[in-house]
């Protein structure tokens, strides 16, 4: 690479060439043996001329230098904030954005370690997000900062600090120059955590001209961080504002269905009495013989009919004697599975059961909740024609009891999974269902006190989730 000359200045190279040429006068004087005097004052005079003009012309080289090192600093914090901007608006997963500030952040003070906490609104405690570089031991020294008042004091500055390594400086305080340059990570003055670099040498960190630089990206990270958040948290209102539409509208199609069902259910017990009367009095009439069987088996379906009636009035809360006990959910489950087990094995499903140990008893109809497990298996068993796996789970969360079933079979399309529990919808041929199974299951978990929902991906399977509270005694007369 060939080096850069500058040129001479035109004020200097023309002094130096009148200085040059009373040099040769001179010169030649003092080769004739004669001194001239003059000659000689004016050549000292120039030469301190020329000097001065070449330190002024140093002088003003120097500030152009630095001029052009301001200008390309500058330009290079321009390229780090341009980066971090675009970096933060590819993305709304809040480890991308601190996993990119501290990428740039390496790019200003180049750090052994770094760390980012962020606060937790519900508990006010720093939480670890991110790390880079870092042992255990070293976030166990930051753990120290925080428990120590060190991250408040920072915080209460609203401005980057360089620490020492307090722990280890106790220990020798002169010859450990360990450190940490600590950035408070603010949008709009709140709080949202901490960005603390690791460095190996304090004094290199307390000489940094790079803290506004570190400040400003901080803030930038900080503001991308409080805006995730809050899409987050939109995204979860919506979702739970769509689930509470869902179960308004079905609890106000349930509530239409029942107002139906009981008016029909009245106008078809009353004249089914009446036949049930006058088949009971023919037969005290009859002798045994053909015409007696027939009208018993006329009887027998008649008693059918008024058990289905009373069935519907007791689904539509007519009537509510419900005969509940404290029982296992174990038991129910496994009682159902023995019952069903011939069918899965003809279709090949093996059944996987997890059951967490000492899952309380809860306060339930059996027969009804069996109801509800015989229909829930037979739906996945419908699911998985061909063979599969139907696996069975029990376990707690926090005070509530959930039963998760959950097939291999062909799943659910998405906009079928809103209208599963409504009465008469069914995606399986007439011969098969008649869509009312997840309807009445639907009503008897609701009776419970408890909550029903469904995960389903088309070709993957499908997982019903019922949620049963222990924290409340269930009403043996919901």
């Amino acid at each position: 690479m060939t080096k850069r000359v500058l040129p001479m200045p035109k004020a200097i190279q023309q002094k130096r060439s009148v200085l040059l040429e009373k040099l040769r006068l001179l010169r030649q004087s003092g080769a004739k043996g004669t001194f001239h005097e003059a000659l000689f004052q004016q050549v000292e005079n120039d030469i301190q001329d020329v000097l001065h003009e070449a330190e002024q012309a140093i002088e003003n080289l120097n500030h152009e230098k630095a001029v052009a090192y301001d200008l390309k600093d500058s330009l290079n914090q321009l390229l780090v904030i341009q980066h971090l901007s675009e970096m933060i608006s590819r993305t709304k997963n809040i480890e991308d954005i601190l996993s990119g500030l501290c990428t740039i952040a390496h790019r200003v003070v180049p750090f052994a370690g770094a760390a980012v906490y962020l606060l937790d609104r519900k508990t006010k405690n720093y939480e670890l997000q991110h790390s880079e570089h870092l042992s255990k031991e070293q976030l166990a020294i930051i753990q120290v900062h925080i428990d120590e008042g060190v991250i408040n004091w920072v915080m209460s500055e609203k401005r980057a600090v360089a620490v020492p390594n307090l722990h280890d400086l106790k220990q020798d305080p002169i010859q450990d120059t360990r450190g940490f340059i600590v950035v408070p990570l603010l949008a709009s003055e709140k709080k949202i955590g901490f960005l603390e670099l690791w460095e190996d040498k304090l004094q290199e960190i307390r000489a940094s001209t790079h803290f506004d630089m570190l400040e400003f990206l901080s803030r930038q990270a900080a503001i991308a961080v409080e805006n995730t958040q809050l899409y987050e948290q939109l995204n979860a209102a919506n979702e739970l504002f769509k689930k509470s539409q869902l179960q308004i509208i079905q609890a106000e199609k349930m509530a239409a269905m029942g107002v139906m069902a009981s008016g029909v259910a009245h106008e078809i017990n009353n004249p089914l009495q009446i036949i049930l009367a006058r088949v009971q009095l023919m037969m005290r009439k009859l002798a045994e013989g053909e015409m007696r069987t027939n009208m018993k088996l006329v009887e027998r379906e008649t008693l059918r009919i008024s058990g289905i009636v009373t069935s519907m009035l007791r689904y539509t809360k007519q009537q509510r004697q419900l005969s509940m006990q404290f029982v296992s959910i174990e038991s129910i489950v496994k009682d159902v599975l023995v019952l069903i087990q011939q069918k899965l094995s003809l279709q090949n499903i093996e059944v996987v059961t997890e059951f967490e140990k000492s899952i309380p008893q809860l306060n339930l109809n059996a027969g009804e909740i069996e109801q509800v497990f015989l229909n829930l298996f037979e739906n996945s068993a419908h699911a998985m024609k061909t063979g599969g796996k139907l696996t069975v789970r029990i376990h707690m969360k926090q005070f509530d009891v959930l039963v998760e079933v959950e097939d291999t079979g062909t799943g659910i399309e998405k906009e079928h999974l809103s209208q599963i529990f409504v009465p008469f919808f069914t995606t399986k041929s007439p011969n098969e269902g008649t869509g009312l199974g997840l309807f009445l299951c639907y009503g008897i978990i609701e009776r419970h006190g408890a909550r029903i929902h469904v995960e389903s991906t088309v070709g993957s399977g499908t997982k019903f989730v019922l949620r049963f509270p222990t924290h409340e005694h269930i009403s043996e007369n919901i």
